[in-house]
C-alpha cells in the first residue's frame, strides 16, 4: 500500500511539472493539499518507525554488551579463570602424586626398569645356556656405561637428544612443538620426547597417545632425573632401546648386526646403530641397504654439526660401505624344548607362554645333550644295514630324577618323522615286553631248552586287516630253543 501511494505521488509531481506556467497558479491550492497528503502517506510512517526501532535496538545492544564487558563481568571472568586454574592445578598435582606413588617401587630399581615389558618365553639349561627363545622373547645383555663406546653415546645424543645433559627430563620447546603439530592434525600429543621420556615410555608406560599419558611421562621423567644421574639414565636407555631383529640394548644389537661386543664398535657402526631405533625395520641394512646408508650418513652429519667429530672424520666414515649381519636363531635340544613348552602350556596356559615374559631354568645339561645326540646318531649309522633308521635316548639322574638329556630322534629336521619325539610317543613295546612274556612262560614250566617255532604269523584285526609281525632281519628260522 505504501509503495502504491508513493508511486502515485511521484506521478502527480511529474504531471505538475509538465503543465503550462499560466495554469499553475490556478491549481496551487490543489498542489499544496496533495503535498500534505503525500507527507502523511503510510510509507513515511514506516520509515520513522524503522528509524526508531534501529535506535532502540542499538541502545539495548549497548546495554547487553555492557553486561558482558563491564567491570562486574570482568570480575566474574577473572573469578572463573582463577577457579579453573586452581582446579586444574589440584588435578595436576593429584595426578602427579598418584603417578609417582604408583611407580615409586619400579623407579627405584634400575634392574627392573631394564627388564620390563619382556614377552614370550626363554628356556635355559641347568647352567643358564639358552635353549629356546620364542613368542617375542628377547635376550637382554645389560652392560655398564663404561663399556659403551664414546662414538655410540655421541651418535645417540646427536640423533635423539642433543640437549640431554642440560634439560630436567623434558623439553618445553620440543613438547610444545609436538603438541602444536598434533593438535593441528590429530588432536593428540606425540613426539618431541627426550631420552628420559623415551626411557619412561618404553619401560613403564604404554604407547597410548593421549594428554594424560604424556603428562604422566613428563612427571615420571622429572622424577627419574631426580633419582638418577644423566649417565645412569643414558645407560638404562641404551640397554633397553629396540634396534630391530629382536635385539634390545646396544650389546644385543652389536652382536646381532656386527657379531662383536659393543665396546668394539667403530664410528660408522655406532652411527648405523644410533639411527635404527627411529624405524628399525625401515633402516635395517639387511632389508634396505640404501635407506640404512642414508640414515647412517645423516647421523654422522649431525655429529659433525654439533661438534662431536670433525667434518673430515664424518666424511671418511660415510665413505665406508655398510656391512651388517642378521640374527642367528637356533633351537637347541628341540625335542626337550617342546616337551617343556607342552608342560608349561598345560600348567599355565598359552597366554602365559606368549605374553608372560618368563624364563624357565630346566634340568637339562646341554653338554650331555650334545653327547647323547652324537651317541644316537652313531648307533643308528652302525645299524643302517639292519634297516635301523631312527633312535632316541633319555638320560636321567637316578638320585634326583632330573632329565639330563633327551634325544627324541636321530635328526629333528629330517623330513617325515624327525620332529616326532619317539621317547614320548605311544609305540609298540618291542623287546621291552620280552621279560614279561618269559616270566609267564617260566611260571608254566617252560625252560631255556623248550623249543618254539619261529615262523610267519597272521593275526586278523577288528578292522578287517591282518597283522603280520616280522623279525628285525626279515627272516624266520623255524624251530628254535627258548634260550
Amino acid at each position: 500500500m505504501a509503495k502504491r501511494n508513493k508511486k502515485a505521488g511521484v506521478q502527480f509531481y511529474e504531471a505538475l511539472s509538465a503543465a503550462p506556467r499560466a495554469v499553475r497558479p490556478s491549481i496551487q491550492p490543489a498542489v499544496e493539499q496533495a503535498g500534505e497528503s503525500i507527507r502523511n502517506l503510510p510509507w513515511k510512517q514506516w520509515r520513522d518507525d524503522a528509524t526508531a526501532l534501529l535506535h532502540d535496538t542499538a541502545r539495548h545492544l549497548r546495554y547487553v554488551l555492557g553486561v558482558f564487558t563491564g567491570i562486574p563481568a570482568r570480575i566474574t571472568y577473572m573469578s572463573i579463570a582463577l577457579l579453573s586454574l586452581a582446579g586444574g592445578t589440584i588435578v595436576a598435582v593429584s595426578t602427579a602424586s598418584s603417578t609417582i606413588q604408583q611407580y615409586a617401587q619400579n623407579l627405584g630399581s634400575p634392574t627392573y626398569i631394564m627388564n620390563t615389558k619382556n614377552t614370550g618365553t626363554t628356556i635355559v639349561d641347568r647352567n643358564g645356556e639358552i635353549l629356546f627363545q620364542g613368542y617375542g622373547a628377547v635376550s637382554r645383555h645389560i652392560i655398564p656405561f663404561e663399556e659403551m663406546p664414546e662414538s655410540l653415546i655421541k651418535a645417540t645424543l646427536a640423533t635423539e637428544d642433543p640437549g640431554f645433559y642440560n634439560h630436567p627430563g623434558f623439553s618445553w620447546k620440543g613438547t610444545a612443538r609436538a603438541a602444536y603439530q598434533d593438535l593441528k592434525h590429530t588432536g593428540k600429543v606425540q613426539g618431541g620426547s627426550t631420552i628420559t621420556q623415551q626411557l619412561v615410555k618404553n619401560t613403564l608406560l604404554s604407547n597410548e597417545k593421549s594428554f594424560i599419558r604424556k603428562y604422566k611421562e613428563i612427571v615420571l621423567s622429572m622424577e627419574m632425573e631426580r633419582r638418577y644421574s644423566k649417565d645412569q639414565i643414558l645407560q638404562m636407555y641404551l640397554n633397553t632401546i629396540y634396534f630391530g631383529q629382536g635385539a634390545y640394548g646396544v650389546e644385543s644389537a652389536s652382536e646381532t648386526y656386527f657379531h662383536k661386543p659393543a665396546k668394539d664398535l667403530t664410528l660408522e657402526e655406532s652411527a648405523l646403530l644410533a639411527g635404527l631405533p627411529q624405524s628399525p625395520s625401515r633402516y635395517d641394512p639387511n632389508v634396505n641397504k640404501t635407506a640404512a646408508t642414508d640414515r647412517r650418513n645423516y647421523v654422522l652429519d649431525r655429529m659433525a654439526e654439533l661438534g662431536y667429530i670433525p667434518a673430515e672424520t664424518a666424511k671418511a666414515a660415510q665413505a665406508t660401505p655398510v656391512v651388517a649381519g642378521v640374527r642367528e636363531v637356533e633351537i637347541k635340544a628341540p625335542h626337550f624344548v617342546f616337551y617343556v613348552l607342552n608342560q608349561l602350556r598345560n600348567q599355565y596356559g598359552q597366554e602365559a607362554i606368549e605374553k608372560g615374559g618368563i624364563t624357565v631354568k630346566t634340568t637339562l645339561d646341554l653338554a650331555k645333550q650334545n653327547q647323547a645326540q652324537a651317541i644316537v646318531r652313531g648307533q643308528v649309522d652302525k645299524l643302517a644295514e639292519r634297516n635301523a633308521s631312527n633312535g632316541g635316548l633319555v638320560s636321567v639322574d637316578p638320585r634326583s630324577g632330573d632329565i639330563l638329556a633327551m634325544v627324541g630322534s636321530v635328526d629333528y629336521n629330517r623330513p617325515g618323522y624327525g620332529a616326532v619325539n619317539v621317547m614320548l610317543s605311544q609305540l609298540q613295546p618291542g623287546s621291552s615286553f620280552k621279560p614279561i612274556a618269559y616270566a609267564t612262560a617260566f611260571s608254566k614250566g617252560w625252560n631255556g631248552a623248550t623249543k618254539v617255532d619261529d615262523k610267519p604269523l597272521r593275526l586278523p584285526q577288528f578292522d578287517g586287516t591282518v597283522y603280520e609281525p616280522q623279525n628285525y632281519d626279515q627272516k624266520f628260522r623255524g624251530p628254535v630253543t627258548l634260550r
